[in-house]
C-alpha cells in the first residue's frame, strides 16, 4: 500500500512540475510575441518615423468586444496608445472605448502620430459609420487631438502642421499579416509601411489628405442622429417641410430631445424668427 501511495505521489509531483514548466513556457511566448492572448486582448511595440526623421517607440493595446457566447468578436471594445515625449521622461497616454453611442466599441482607428515643438498630434478616422455620424460626418475622413497641458484636445483638420504628411501607425490590427508581424517582436518603421502599402486601403490611410472628396467622405455611411438611446436615420427629420413639423418628430420619436436636429436642419425656418 505504501509503495502504491508513493507512486501515485510522484506520478502527481511530476503532473504539477509539468504543469508548471507548461505555464512558464506559455508566458515566456506570451511576451516574447506580445500577444496576450487573453479574453482578446493584443499588446504591442511600434517604431514611429516622424514627420522630422526621428523616431520614438510606442506602446499599443487593445481589447476585442465579446459577445453573449463569451468569445472575442471581431470589433475592438478599448485601445490605448502610449509614449515618451522626446528628450523628455513625460510619459503621455491615449486610450478609447468603450463608447456606449457606438455600441460599446472604440471611437476611432490610429492613423498617425506626429510631435512638433513637443506638442503630440494623433491622426485618426472614425470607427464605423455610427462614429463617422457621431464625430460630425467629417471630411476628409479625420478627427485629429492634440495634447496640451494634461489632456488631448480635438482640433480642426486646417490645424493640423502642414508637413505631417505620413501615416506611421500600422493599420489592420485585426488582420492575420499584421498579427503576425506583430508576434515577432517591435515592429518597424520600414515594417510599419510594407504592411500598411499591402494592405489595399483607401486614401486616407495611405497619407494625410487635405482635400475633401466628392461626397459625404466615408463611402456608404448614410446619415443618422443619435437620440440618447439609440441611431435614427435623418430621413425622419429632413424629409418634413419645416422646422415646426421636424420638431413634432423629435418630441415624438426621441428619447432626448436635446439630441433634435430640426435647428441644424432648419436653421432659418424656427418658429417666431
Amino acid at each position: 500500500m505504501k509503495e502504491k501511495n508513493g507512486r501515485s505521489g510522484n506520478k502527481i509531483s511530476i503532473s504539477f512540475t509539468a504543469l508548471l514548466i507548461f505555464i512558464a513556457m506559455a508566458v515566456t511566448s506570451i511576451n516574447a510575441c506580445g500577444y496576450l492572448g487573453i479574453l482578446g486582448e493584443l499588446s504591442w511595440k511600434e517604431e514611429v518615423l516622424l514627420h522630422d526623421g526621428s523616431k520614438i517607440i510606442v506602446k499599443r493595446w487593445q481589447k476585442l468586444k465579446t459577445v453573449y457566447t463569451f468569445e472575442p468578436s471581431a470589433l475592438i471594445k478599448e485601445q490605448s496608445i502610449s509614449f515618451k515625449l522626446p528628450g523628455t521622461n513625460k510619459k503621455i497616454a491615449w486610450k478609447d472605448g468603450p463608447a456606449k453611442d457606438v455600441m460599446e466599441t472604440v471611437n476611432f482607428t490610429l492613423i498617425a502620430l506626429h510631435i512638433k515643438n513637443n506638442k503630440p498630434y494623433l491622426i485618426t478616422s472614425p470607427y464605423g459609420c455610427l462614429s463617422f455620424n457621431k464625430w460630425g460626418r467629417p471630411n476628409p475622413s479625420y478627427i485629429v487631438f492634440t495634447y496640451e497641458g494634461k489632456e488631448w484636445n480635438r482640433i480642426d483638420m486646417t490645424n493640423l502642421p502642414p508637413e505631417f504628411r505620413t501615416v506611421n501607425l500600422v493599420q489592420g490590427t485585426m488582420n492575420h499579416k499584421v498579427k503576425v508581424a506583430i508576434g515577432q517582436g517591435l515592429l518597424t518603421a520600414e515594417k510599419i509601411k510594407a504592411l500598411n502599402e499591402d494592405g489595399n486601403k483607401s486614401e486616407i490611410y495611405k497619407t494625410i489628405v487635405r482635400t475633401p472628396f466628392k461626397g459625404s467622405g466615408q463611402g456608404g455611411c448614410p446619415e443618422m442622429v443619435y437620440d440618447g438611446r439609440k441611431w435614427m436615420g435623418i430621413g425622419f427629420f429632413n424629409r418634413k417641410a419645416n422646422y415646426e413639423e421636424c420638431l413634432v418628430v423629435c418630441k415624438e420619436t426621441m428619447h432626448d430631445i436635446k439630441y433634435c436636429p430640426c435647428s441644424r436642419l432648419f436653421p432659418n425656418n424656427k418658429k417666431g424668427e
